[in-house]
């Protein structure tokens, strides 16, 4: 890697402009004699310099080994040390310069900075790695050496522990290594070559980084205030202070001349030259490379397959938006990056078997998507759902520009009851995704439950559960509690129930769905006319002037007994003809008689001779509690003979 080649090929091409500009401006200038000498000797400045940066010692910072492999050695840690050796080019040896009474020489490594970073992830190729200029991660490890910092033979530690192992111990781990150095410098290379003893952690795989940031004086600068006789150096050139500040005399005269832009450029350069210390940030005095290191372990399997699954057969979940969606998921590995995507959220079941729950607190009505992800470096496993989320309805409810103007509890046959008649609590839900087993309804008669059962229609229930809910004489109201559950998911685990009807007022926790101002009902069967007929034909005569209908009764049902019950009789429409209806009993039953008051009348209404007039009779059937009505007709004939 080069860190000062761009810089010195930069540099000379800029010198290379100012010569030519040099030779113009003195072919042009009639000036006096001293004024030409003055230029001369800048022009032979600039011409050593030239000469000496087109001759140096190359443009290379730092060289050594790019990368490497390392297969960690469980059993001999030795087997997995590595040594490298880090060259760094110099300048001249021959080029020296006290300062405050130290002499630096040209061939001086002020400072090599050396760091150690680390990126675990193995799988990572190589050129998806930062630029070898940066740092894998925050470096775990730096030290220095150099003449700057106490020499060549022990390391400066800025930070961790030195990555190296046995062979390392005593400081050994990043020296100079003489006889390398020596080597070089006899095949005539400007190098000093350091050893970098180096051990990965035996329990870590991944990347490691090496990286190299090195400090030379192949060109010397100043480091206080200047005299013109203070000697500056570039390779074994050696100019003094007075001699530069001459070349830019020169080179400020040609301000506005063509190519100026480029003699500025190097009037600069000799600028921090001539600043104290600056010229220990000059590009040529700087150079860095890195070594990247690939460490594994022996017989590394394969990374695991990813799995991700959501326990539920369908691809829709159906749920109600009074309790929080749980479901079971499989995420896996235990190594894998598990996440579940909102709207929900990630909860433990039993993490060392996978087993997790997404759970959404608030479920919202919508079709929302539920997602989960296992990642492992083998890849990604993605499971998605639907997760379809609605409110609970009654079948019964009616909406009007999206409101509820009726819940549909009115028709819940659950709020009444008959004595003598099992009592039924099915409810009719408009939530048909919703299985029948998710649900469950719960009834006591006076504090003791007589059934429990799961689902919300209950029209054909074996015959002890229905005589456990028959409703004897007595029950009130508030005797009979129902409560209708909803089990979320159709968990057994009845703490997550939530209550979605109750047939009583002030019930904790409130149902989900009130009763408004209804109220449980409990009553007698309504009786019931026991009639073969119920409209008849009556004719009358002079010789037949009363009718008599044939005998009906009327009862009332409790439980398996029949109870006749009193009948009372009306019809409004026969005074008006001159008709009279009379309700006759016998026993337990009854027959009705028509008759006319004045037969010559009934002759003279057309509807009644033409056999066309039917009268309505009303019957009121009187049992326990409320009465029923009910009707009869009879067709009127009345003939002259």
């Amino acid at each position: 890697m080069s860190k000062g080649g761009a810089g010195k090929v930069y540099f000379v091409l800029y010198l290379a402009v100012i010569l030519e500009l040099l030779i113009i401006f003195i072919e042009r200038d009639e000036a006096e004699e001293g004024l030409r000498r003055q230029q001369r000797q800048a022009i032979q400045i600039v011409q050593t310099i030239l000469s000496q940066l087109q001759t140096g010692s190359g443009s290379t910072g730092i060289t050594a080994s790019q990368k490497d492999n390392i297969v960690l050695d469980a059993k001999e840690a030795k087997n997995n040390e590595r040594n490298y050796n880090v060259f760094v080019a110099v300048g001249d040896a021959k080029a020296q310069s006290v300062r405050n009474g130290k002499t630096i020489k040209g061939d001086d490594v002020s400072e090599l900075d050396y760091l150690v970073s680390f990126d675990p992830n193995i799988t990572k190729p190589e050129d998806q790695l930062p630029v070898d200029s940066l740092d894998l991660a925050d470096p775990f490890f730096e030290a220095k050496i150099g003449t700057d910092v106490g020499g060549y033979d022990t390391p400066v530690v800025v930070k961790g522990n030195a990555p190296a192992g046995p062979s390392g111990a005593g400081g050994k781990y990043f020296i100079l290594n003489q006889e390398q150095t020596s080597q070089q410098v006899a095949q005539g290379h400007r190098v000093k070559v350091f050893s970098v003893n180096f051990s990965p952690n035996s329990a870590s795989s991944g990347w490691y980084r090496l990286r190299f940031a090195s400090s030379t004086n192949k060109i010397l600068g100043v480091t206080g205030d200047p005299k013109d006789d203070d000697t500056i150096r570039i390779g074994n050139i050696k100019l003094t202070v007075k001699q530069l500040r001459q070349v830019q005399k020169v080179l400020r005269k040609q301000a506005g001349a063509p190519g100026d832009s480029q003699a500025s450029q190097v009037e600069k350069y000799i600028e921090k030259l001539l600043t104290p210390d600056a010229y220990k940030t000059l590009a040529e005095n700087k150079g860095g490379m890195a070594i990247n290191i690939k460490v594994v372990k022996p017989d590394l399997p394969p990374p695991p397959q990813p799995f991700a699954q959501i326990a539920s057969p369908r691809d829709t979940i159906y749920w109600l938006n009074v309790a929080p969606f749980r479901v079971v998921v499989s995420l896996g590995p235990n190594e894998a990056n598990k996440s579940v995507m909102a709207p929900a959220r990630m909860e433990a079941k039993d993490a060392k078997n996978n087993q997790y729950y997404a759970v959404v607190d608030k479920p919202e009505v919508a079709d929302n998507k539920l997602t989960v992800r296992a990642t492992t470096p083998a890849g990604t496993a993605t499971d998605e759902k639907i997760l379809s989320v609605d409110r609970p309805r009654l079948r019964a409810e009616r909406m009007k520009d999206q409101q509820i103007v009726r819940t549909g509890v009115d028709a819940w046959r659950g709020l009444s009851a008959t004595y003598g008649v099992s009592y039924d609590p099915s409810s009719d839900w408009n939530n048909p995704q919703i299985p029948a087993d998710h649900y469950q309804t719960v009834v006591w008669f006076k504090g003791v439950q007589v059934m429990n059962r799961v689902g919300t229609n209950f029209k054909a229930l074996p015959p002890d559960v229905q005589k456990a809910l028959m409703v004897p004489e007595g029950m009130k109201p508030e005797d009979i509690v129902t409560k209708v559950f909803w089990k979320p998911g159709g968990t057994a685990d009845s703490s997550q129930w939530v209550m979605l009807l109750c047939n009583q007022q002030n019930v904790t926790p409130a149902p989900v769905i009130g009763l408004e101002s209804k109220k449980m009902s409990v009553g007698y069967r309504k009786p019931e006319l026991v009639a073969e007929q119920v409209d008849f034909v009556a004719i009358l005569s002079p010789r037949a002037k009363e009718w008599k209908s044939p005998q009906f009764g009327a009862i009332q049902r409790l439980g398996n007994t029949e109870t006749p019950v009193g009948v009372q009789a009306n019809c409004n429409d026969c005074a008006q003809y001159g008709l009279v209806l009379n309700l006759e009993q016998e026993g337990d039953k009854y027959y009705l008689t028509l008759k006319g008051q004045d037969f010559a009348r009934l002759l003279k209404n057309k509807d009644l001779t033409s056999g066309n007039k039917t009268v309505n009779v009303d019957l009121q059937l009187q049992g326990r509690g409320e009465a029923k009505q009910e009707a009869m007709t009879i067709t009127v004939s009345v003939q002259p003979r």
